[in-house]
């Protein structure tokens, strides 16, 4: 059974390009608060305060806008060889991906507070897709499956 909504296999490579250039700018705008000038605008409808003249930088917009399609377009795209055997993987992974999310999620909400768990709900965006990929992936293509593949 093949999903409709899937993307063509394609685009999966278009994601990983995407993921090369976005992971590292969206490591570097969080660690180093990283702002391109170009990208600093002045919105109307935000007061104007001393310290910003109420211009807003999209650095960190453009750098999870990139990171979003770039884990979509990964997750979402076809196999080359899209079976049953790969939809079942699929849907389990993210069922797994899911869960363990809210696991994490749950864990950070009995342990942190204030800004630190503002972070983690910002971490949190991209979490449900990571541990998706890696976890479609290693069950996929890990060890056991390529000596499987190799018989």
């Amino acid at each position: 059974m093949l999903s409709k909504l899937l993307l063509p296999h394609r685009f999966k490579k278009w994601g990983w390009v995407i993921l090369l250039i976005f992971i590292p700018l969206g490591v570097i705008v969080d660690c180093s608060n990283l702002q391109f000038p170009l990208l600093s605008f002045r919105l109307p409808w935000i007061p104007v305060d001393p310290f910003t003249g109420g211009r807003v930088n999209f650095t960190n917009t453009l750098a999870a806008l990139g990171l979003i399609l770039g884990f979509l377009l990964v997750a979402f795209s076809r196999e080359a060889h899209e079976d049953e055997y790969v939809a079942h993987v699929r849907l389990e992974s993210l069922l797994w991906a899911v869960l363990v999310n809210y696991i994490l999620l749950a864990v950070t909400d009995i342990f942190l507070y204030g800004s630190g768990f503002l972070e983690v709900m910002v971490y949190n965006m991209f979490t449900p897709l990571v541990l998706f990929i890696a976890r479609f992936h290693l069950v996929l293509y890990g060890p056991k499956n390529q000596m499987a593949h190799e018989k």
